[in-house]
């Protein structure tokens, strides 16, 4: 969820400092090369599941 949270956010993500924007991009970039799901054609799903999973529904 934090890689769906990050992409989504992108260039708006809230952040006070320019420092931390970088952070968040510098982060999204790292899991980009890491996470396979994001490619995968039930990707909206599982995030969807997650969110519940997190929630507690």
């Amino acid at each position: 969820m934090l890689f769906e949270w990050i992409s989504r956010h992108g260039d708006g993500a809230p952040v006070d400092d320019d420092a931390e924007r970088q952070v968040l991009w510098r982060l999204e970039g790292l899991l980009e090369t890491l996470l396979t799901e994001p490619l995968e054609a039930d990707y909206r799903e599982a995030v969807a599941a997650a969110r519940r999973t997190v929630r507690g529904s």
